[in-house]
């Protein structure tokens, strides 16, 4: 029947009327024309971007076509990656990744988060693609109303563009450069991942050149903050000094993450990073504390670590001017020979070398000490009949808190009826301002209550 219907068609052709097998309408095309046919109707298709893109990394709903869930988000697995979480969990394929030495991660059927892998950057290319059209469509209008408004959508745009490429380098050996000049029909190909993020940078730093220059031409309401009817950046009053900000922390990070082996780390342009961190969100703003969830690099403490010949360890004047590079950041320095030395050294010999270069303590204590300052930690001591330990806790915690980082559940009903013993340098030194030495009912000891604050000098005794 098949081969009469196709004989039928081919004597249609022959006698003039003509026909083609294959054009035919697809119903499913999108169709853009009528979606974004209107200045209202591009800038609220804009305003949606930045949620496509952050849900790349956070995850989100399943793809069309996965035979099993495909709730991924690249975040947790380079976080774990990174050594900023541990997990041993097959989630987000956490446990996998967290092996030391890595194992490399394949796209290969049925291998280990390979399904989450590719809803990922199927969503990430989503986001540059989306993005790719709104310019593009931009162009085609030529002005949304006013200059002001045209900027403001364009701006948005490009700097989705610069997430979304930046995110696919960051994870991915390769991806498609999405732009507006791509054919929507035809398959771009991929790129290497350093070209990827080359392209990032360059949309990024095109975001920030519209938002940091002159406010164009139009109404107020034309310019930043954009309208609520789309997220933009959800939770963020969006002014454009705050997205330029926020451009710059992306741009910190990926020029931080993207290099894949020591040669490609050691070429890193960290005084760059360190520029664009600088001018990025920073922790302890309000900005910061609502961008908590973007783990931006530049909403972390920093702490800068030099590692130093000799000569430069001694150097005062070079390590002022490296702590003037990295402030507000506290800087160390150290060699690391001479810290491996100091190791295999007895306490006084250690003391001993380490007053020949003038050191009050090894570079490793230091860094300890001033790495728990910079994250707000601090630690104190429980003790019972067969061993003590030592627990991490913020700074300003209650025992209640301070109880909670314990496995017991039942720690913090119990731990009021303990004891607090405070001492600077043994357990044996009992501090004068907690309790009445002459009180013989204490006998130096002080009872927990609720709202007691802990701090690095206490040692509790239930």
């Amino acid at each position: 029947m098949k081969a009469l219907h196709g004989a039928f068609y081919c004597l249609i052709a022959l006698t003039g009327v003509g026909c083609d097998l294959l054009n035919v309408t697809n119903n499913n095309n999108p169709n853009r024309e009528a979606a974004l046919g209107t200045p209202t109707d591009l800038e609220n298709f804009v305003g949606f971007l930045y949620a496509v893109a952050h849900s790349g990394t956070l995850g989100g709903a399943a793809i069309p076509g996965c035979t099993e869930p495909c709730i991924d988000g690249l975040q947790a697995q380079m976080q774990t990656m990174g050594m900023e979480n541990v997990s041993g969990l097959a989630n987000f394929a956490m446990g996998p990744r967290s092996a030391i030495p890595r194992n490399p991660i394949d796209n290969t059927p049925g291998s280990q988060g390979n399904v989450g892998d590719y809803r990922d950057f199927t969503v990430e290319h989503r986001a540059a693609r989306m993005a790719s059209l709104a310019i593009a469509k931009i162009n085609q209008f030529g002005t949304l109303g006013s200059d002001a408004r045209t900027a403001r959508a364009r701006a948005f745009a490009r700097f989705v563009q610069g997430v979304a490429l930046g995110n696919l380098a960051l994870a991915y050996d390769s991806a498609a450069i999405l732009t507006e000049t791509n054919n929507a029909a035809q398959i771009v190909p991929l790129s290497p991942y350093d070209t990827v993020m080359s392209a990032a940078l360059r949309y990024l730093d095109s975001a920030i050149a519209i938002v940091a220059g002159p406010v164009p031409a139009g109404p107020a309401t034309d310019w930043f903050p954009p309208p609520t009817a789309a997220p933009w950046i959800n939770g963020v009053t969006l002014t454009a000094p705050v997205l330029a900000q926020i451009a710059h922390s992306y741009k910190a990070r990926f020029r931080a993450g993207v290099a894949r082996t020591p040669a490609k780390r050691a070429a890193v342009d960290w005084r760059q990073v360190m520029v664009d961190a600088a001018a990025g969100i920073t922790k302890g703003t309000d900005q910061g504390a609502l961008l908590h969830e973007l783990h931006l690099l530049t909403t972390k403490p920093f702490l800068y670590v030099f590692n130093v010949d000799e000569e430069e360890l001694v150097d005062e004047a070079f390590k002022n001017e490296q702590r003037e590079l990295v402030a507000p950041a506290e800087a160390i320095f150290l060699n690391a020979k001479i810290e491996s030395e100091l190791i295999e050294l007895e306490d006084d010999e250690a003391l001993e070398l380490l007053q020949s270069m003038g050191q009050d303590e090894p570079g490793l204590t230091t860094l300890a000490r001033v790495g728990f300052e910079t994250l707000g930690l601090q630690t104190y001591l429980t003790a019972g009949p067969k061993e003590a330990r030592a627990w991490t806790i913020k700074k300003g915690a209650t025992a209640p808190e301070a109880a909670g980082v314990l496995a017991a559940a039942d720690f913090e009903r119990v731990v009021d009826f303990g004891k607090v013993f405070a001492f600077k340098n043994d357990v044996n030194h009992r501090a004068d301002d907690l309790v009445d030495p002459a009180d013989p009912a204490l006998l130096g000891l002080h009872v927990f209550f609720p709202g007691f604050l802990l701090d690095h000098c206490h040692l509790c005794s239930s």
